[in-house]
């Protein structure tokens, strides 16, 4: 298995597992105390496993163009985008996220789907595209929660409170050379740092100035239910590469009036409200935790969970999943299959919680 830069910390302090090939922590001082540490002050976490691509020449931007349903060369200098990787039958291969550099773009990747990007993005590449990938030699970290400028500010001496949503700065430190982006998989305000540099002593550097500044450590178990909380899709899970955007909620990343992209024609079908399924979020009314493959019933089966779990904000179950689209609708009840009984639930909008009192909305209101 492969391990970060921070294999020995994580080894030292966390319980670790196996997560997309590498050794990662689970957890260091609980999933549930990781968890309201980032909605209530600040989290970091080792996202180094995540792959990063940089793609740059002279057609780079339409060949980036060319394999996504959202606009590339629209994107400025210093922004970035959340979308997706779609193959001929528009099933999502990977959700990503591209920023626009100075001269280049930085494609943030799933660990899990790094060399099959790879191979589709070359099958690809009639447009004379250069790709690279830079995984192995720099490092990645997130830090979230509501905190988050505050404690980089003390740890880094530098400002973020004036980055948009989605931006990316390069800034040289005595530290390190960092990419830092406005972004997370946590529904909060925070930040993701790229360290530009294979040595395991700056990463290392980096991580403990930031949890000196107040930070706590978190591991994979708190992401899974903080991006959950958010609503956040999890590769793999909620997503598939026979699962299209429409399907799966995503009609948004789709850039109306765009020009040919992969899946296209499929893609137009479905925002004309031909898609068979639709990916829902759902609130347990009974008591009961739902879990992956769990099934929805109306009467009759309906669907499936992908993701489920206990929400340590909302004391309650909360999932994700995917039934027929014509019980999508908000306020729809229905029953989930918990170890042969049918326990009530229903149709709820995501993310779960009021983010106006937690979340990025809350940090952008004050």
């Amino acid at each position: 298995m492969k391990r970060t830069q921070l294999y020995n910390y994580h080894k030292e302090h966390a319980n670790v597992v196996e997560f997309a090939g590498y050794e990662m922590p689970l957890w260091y001082s609980g999933i549930s105390a990781e968890h309201l540490a980032v909605r209530n002050s600040c989290g970091i976490f080792d996202i180094s496993h995540m792959g990063r691509l940089i793609v740059e020449g002279d057609g780079s931007a339409e060949f980036l163009d060319y394999l996504v349903p959202s606009s590339v060369p629209n994107l400025s200098a210093g922004k970035g985008l959340y979308t997706v990787l779609c193959n001929e039958s528009a099933g999502i291969i990977d959700d990503i996220i591209i920023y626009r550099l100075a001269d280049k773009f930085l494609v943030v990747v799933n660990a899990a789907n790094l060399e099959k990007d790879l191979q589709w993005m070359n099958s690809k590449n009639n447009f004379g595209a250069i790709i690279s990938d830079i995984t192995m030699k720099s490092s990645m970290l997130a830090v979230q929660g509501p905190q988050a400028v505050e404690v980089l500010r003390k740890a880094l001496g530098i400002d973020l409170s004036g980055m948009t949503r989605f931006g990316i700065a390069e800034h040289i430190l005595p530290i390190g050379n960092l990419f830092i982006a406005r972004t997370g998989y946590t529904g909060e305000d925070g930040f993701e740092i790229i360290i530009n540099s294979d040595k395991p002593e700056r990463a290392l550097a980096v991580w403990n100035k930031i949890i000196s500044a107040g930070s706590l450590p978190c591991g994979l178990g708190a992401r899974d239910t903080l991006r959950l909380e958010a609503g956040l899709c999890l590769y793999g899970q909620d997503l598939n590469d026979k699962t299209t955007p429409v399907e799966a909620s995503l009609s948004w990343v789709v850039s109306k009036a765009k020009g040919k992209y992969v899946g296209k024609q499929i893609i137009e079908n479905q925002m004309q409200g031909k898609a068979r399924i639709s990916r829902v979020g759902i609130e347990m009314i009974g008591q009961g935790i739902p879990r992956k493959d769990h099934q929805i019933f109306k009467g009759s089966r309906i669907g499936e969970i992908t993701s489920g779990t206990f929400s340590p904000l909302l004391k309650k179950g909360i999932a994700m999943g995917y039934v027929s689209s014509e019980y999508s609708s908000i306020g729809t009840e229905v029953e989930i299959d918990i170890r042969g009984q049918r326990v009530s639930a229903k149709i709820v909008k995501t993310p779960f919680y009021d983010q106006t009192l937690y979340g990025w909305k809350r940090t952008k209101k004050n």
